[in-house]
C-alpha cells in the first residue's frame, strides 16, 4: 500500500501575550495514519512566504519535508516564546508516520507589538502603476495593486530604506529611508 500524504490542518488561530503567541489548529486525517499517530510543524515568518521567524525545514508551496524526521509538535497547540516586535505569517502541517508531510495550512497572521503601516501609491503619468515592487534590500515586502496601492507593516522602532522596483522604470524619488519608526506613514 502506497503512503499518501496527511490533509493540511484547519482552523489555524493565534493568541498572543506578550511577546508570545500560541497557536491552535484542528486535528486533521491520513488516510493510514490515525489521528493520535499524527504530529505537526509550523513555521513563522514577516511575510506570507517567507520563513525567517520558525521554520519548518519543508517547503511552504507542497510541505515537502527537506528531512526526513517527525514534527516537533505532537497535539494540536504550540507556544512560541521571546518574538520581537513585529506582523507575522504563520502556516501548520501534519506529518504521518511515514515522515511525510501534509500541504500547509492557510496562512493565518498575529502582531506582537507595536507595529505601524507604511502605505501609498505609486503613479506614472498620473497612472497608477501596477506590479511596483517594494523592497527592503533584497527582500520583496510588498507589490502594488492594479491601482498602483501598497501596503506593509513595520515594528515600532523599526529604521530602513525601502526602494521601488519595476524592469525598465525609474523612480523619483529611487527610494525612501526611514529612522525609528513610531507612527503609520501614509500617502508615501
Amino acid at each position: 500500500i502506497a503512503n499518501t500524504i496527511p490533509n493540511a490542518p484547519t482552523g489555524l488561530s493565534s493568541v498572543v501575550s506578550g511577546n508570545s503567541v500560541t497557536l491552535n489548529w484542528q486535528e486533521t486525517t491520513d488516510a493510514q495514519t490515525p489521528q493520535n499517530g499524527l504530529n505537526y510543524n509550523i513555521y513563522i515568518g514577516t511575510t506570507p512566504i517567507t520563513v525567517n521567524g520558525l521554520s519548518p525545514m519543508a517547503q511552504l508551496n507542497n510541505g515537502w519535508r527537506k528531512i526526513p524526521a517527525i514534527g516537533p509538535i505532537q497535539g494540536t497547540t504550540k507556544t512560541i516564546y521571546n518574538l520581537p516586535p513585529g506582523h507575522y505569517y504563520c502556516g501548520v502541517q501534519a506529518i504521518d508516520t511515514a515522515l511525510a508531510g501534509s500541504p500547509f495550512s492557510k496562512v493565518a497572521t498575529f502582531t506582537i507589538g507595536n507595529v505601524y503601516t507604511i502605505s501609498g501609491a505609486i503613479a506614472l503619468n498620473g497612472v497608477g502603476a501596477a506590479g511596483v515592487q517594494l523592497k527592503e534590500g533584497s527582500q520583496v515586502l510588498t507589490t502594488t495593486d492594479s491601482n498602483g496601492i501598497y501596503s506593509f507593516t513595520k515594528p515600532s522602532g523599526w529604521s530602513g530604506t525601502i526602494k521601488p522596483v519595476k524592469s525598465n522604470y525609474i523612480f523619483s524619488p529611487i527610494q525612501r529611508t526611514y529612522t525609528n519608526l513610531s507612527v503609520n506613514q501614509v500617502n508615501q
